[in-house]
């Protein structure tokens, strides 16, 4: 999901696949989103998202190298249950 996209239309949706054999399951959550230039966990979060995707050792520069970008998408209001 680009920041980008985020920054302009405030929303966002993600699909988990929850079984891969037919008949095939997923779950999907969506809705209004926000943009925290000062989350206080960006730096974490970005650490921990650059290490499932960099090579071993790199995460913690790759981590504050993004958390210095605009922000993490937070979203802007719980979600009510089964939608």
């Amino acid at each position: 999901m680009k920041g980008r996209t985020l920054l302009r239309d405030g929303r966002a949706a993600v699909a988990v696949a929850v079984d891969d054999a037919y008949p095939f399951a997923f779950v999907l959550a969506g809705g209004p989103v926000s943009v925290d230039p000062a989350a206080p966990d960006l730096l974490d979060w970005c650490t921990r998202i650059a290490a499932r995707y960099v090579p071993a050792g790199q995460a913690d520069a790759f981590g504050r190298r993004n958390a210095g970008r605009r922000g993490t998408a937070r979203p802007a209001a719980p979600a009510a249950p089964g939608r």
